[in-house]
């Protein structure tokens, strides 16, 4: 940590020790972000839209202080107005930047939550979804896409696509969870090293990239913070795939002493 991001970890790692906040996303087939948020402090429960995405809404404190039998006894819980979402992977719905009318896969679809979010953005359109782990294949395509109304428009394949080509293929690659140690904390002492997942990672987005049609986007998220799984990736992909062109080039952390590199995500329709 101390490597990658230099004056930066102290405060990292001490993030890493507080308590994560619960966030929600709200469904737009079923409801609106304001309205989710009329409704849950109608109920009495304090919630407050976030910035980190248009469907983000979060609820401050203990929400068993407000609802003590759980998130499943919220109002809207059983009508599919709002999933629990953590506000780093709303964001990875977003730099999919899928349009209405697209043809997404989610190719490491895991439980299905970008896969419900997705199918919020696609209109009329198709998202497809699937995961090396049959498990979790078998619990997103269980009865939440009927309770969102997405049944319709997210299908989870029981095998790998075959020839097809997707405007926006989403890779978020199994990692080492370097970067969500604070609602995992367990993991902390658990930990793998980065470079063996580094070399999956790749072969993942490898096999992502036979998917995606010309003038489509590939996009790769992990959940850890280290630059082996990130940056080093993103830069040994592009090195083996010159026909790919970064729509944001892969940010390396600061070296030590350092301050933090930002990226803007590129504007809806930004290219190849």
């Amino acid at each position: 940590l101390v490597k990658d991001w230099g004056m930066r970890a102290e405060s990292i790692a001490a993030a890493c020790l507080g308590r994560s906040q619960l966030t929600l996303r709200a469904n737009p087939l079923k409801t609106t972000r304001e309205e989710l948020v009329a409704q849950l402090r109608g109920a009495g429960v304090p919630v407050k839209a976030s910035e980190v995405s248009p469907w983000a809404v979060t609820i401050a404190g203990d929400l068993r202080a407000f609802v003590p039998q759980g998130i499943c006894h919220l109002p809207g819980y059983t009508e599919g107005h709002f999933e629990v979402q953590d506000g780093g992977s709303q964001q990875i719905v977003l730099a999919v930047r899928a349009q209405p009318g697209h043809h997404v896969l989610d190719f490491c679809c895991g439980t299905g939550g970008k896969m419900l979010a997705l199918a919020g953005c696609v209109g009329a359109g198709r998202v497809d979804a699937w995961d090396i782990d049959a498990g979790k294949r078998k619990h997103a395509a269980g009865k939440r896409r009927e309770l969102a109304g997405a049944a319709g428009v997210a299908k989870v394949l029981d095998d790998k696509p075959d020839g097809e080509l997707y405007d926006r293929v989403l890779v978020d690659a199994p990692c080492s969870s370097a970067g969500v140690l604070r609602r995992h904390p367990s993991q902390r002492w658990t930990l793998q090293p980065s470079a063996r997942w580094a070399k999956v990672q790749l072969e993942v987005l490898q096999e992502a990239a036979a998917f995606v049609k010309p003038g489509g986007w590939l996009v790769y998220a992990t959940c850890s913070i280290l630059a082996t799984e990130n940056h080093d990736v993103c830069a040994e992909f592009g090195r083996l795939n010159p026909q790919f062109s970064p729509l944001v080039e892969p940010s390396a952390p600061p070296a030590s002493g350092a301050d933090a590199p930002t990226a803007t995500p590129p504007p809806p329709g930004g290219g190849p």
